[in-house]
């Protein structure tokens, strides 16, 4: 094999490694559309054991909220949720609760970037926890990318 071809075949591959690991400068807000579909994995915080998957179903769209369907894998509804437009959690609707987050649980302030942080009040209630509403201070920040893999695709 001569040098030069082996010359081009390392540059082929520093610039397909270069592509690959290539991180965003700034990731803005989902697009979402009625009847766009996930699935989460619930871990238990303390013992890091599988609780329960989730299907999760974008059913509505309006100006101000994404409302979504969470399913067991054999399709049984299992809450009714609601997002702000910035993929924040505003609610929970369960059969035994419900669960609201005022004005909304600040997970995301897109777009985000490393490095970026964020500070909001939030008020949480739960009807079944009636009279003990949690007012917290919370704060969020980016310390990195990490992949997310999409059946066929994975997104950094």
């Amino acid at each position: 094999m001569s040098r030069f071809f082996l010359s081009i075949l390392s540059v082929a591959c520093w610039l397909t490694a270069a592509c690959v690991c290539a991180q965003p400068a700034s990731v803005n807000g989902p697009t979402v559309k009625v009847g766009d579909t996930w699935m989460y994995n619930t871990l238990n915080g303390w013992t890091g054991e599988l609780s329960y998957v989730s299907v999760n179903n974008v059913a509505d769209i309006a100006r101000d909220a994404i409302r979504m369907e969470s399913r067991t894998l054999a399709g049984e509804l299992t809450a009714k949720v609601t997002r702000t437009p910035g993929f924040n959690l505003m609610r929970i609707e369960a059969a035994n609760f419900t669960q609201r987050a005022t004005p909304h649980y600040p997970n995301y302030a897109f777009p985000l970037h490393v490095g970026k942080t964020w500070k909001q009040s939030v008020d949480l209630g739960n009807t079944q926890a009636l009279g003990n509403e949690v007012k917290a201070s919370l704060e969020g920040r980016v310390v990195g990318w990490e992949t997310v893999t999409e059946i066929g695709r994975a997104h950094v």
